[in-house]
């Protein structure tokens, strides 16, 4: 079964460098994907974000972050 995944990519400066967080989120579809995303970068602009399809969770292989960031064109972690 496919669903849309809302991969997003959030860093911070903190006293002791940078810091970084990632995570995907199932979504309904591509609209609420797009939708969800922009409402992420509204309240937190240091939030990339890109919208994809995959398989549901158990349905399919897993995607390290690292891997998924890779494939579908986040560059590196100095946004």
């Amino acid at each position: 079964m496919e669903v849309i995944y809302l991969v997003f990519f959030f860093t911070w400066r903190s006293g002791d460098g940078v810091a970084a967080f990632t995570d995907n989120l199932p979504q309904a579809s591509m609209e609420q994907c797009e939708e969800n995303g922009a409402a992420l970068q509204k309240l937190y602009r240091e939030i990339k974000f890109k919208c994809i399809p995959g398989l549901a969770e158990g349905s399919g292989t897993p995607i390290s972050p690292e891997e998924l960031m890779s494939r579908y064109g986040f560059k590196d972690s100095t946004y």
